[in-house]
């Protein structure tokens, strides 16, 4: 690693950005892999963080939905 990543890493924990900072690197490599361009690259970093995101909520929402069958029961 680098400062620039160490940099990238510290800010994307700041912001709670937890799959990114794990996964931006791969994103970067694919969008030069693919020829694409920066707003490529900030699309695809976006909308991993957003499955994350939403991933998470699932996960939740399971959680919860089965502690509540559990006291029904």
């Amino acid at each position: 690693m680098n400062l620039q990543h160490d940099r990238i890493a510290a800010l994307c924990e700041q912001l709670k950005l937890d799959r990114l900072s794990a996964e931006w690197p791969a994103v970067a490599q694919t969008t030069i892999d693919s020829n694409g361009t920066h707003a490529d690259f900030l699309e695809a970093a976006l909308q991993l963080q957003h499955d994350g995101l939403n991933e998470r909520r699932r996960q939740t929402i399971s959680v919860l939905l089965n502690s509540e069958i559990r006291v029904f029961r």
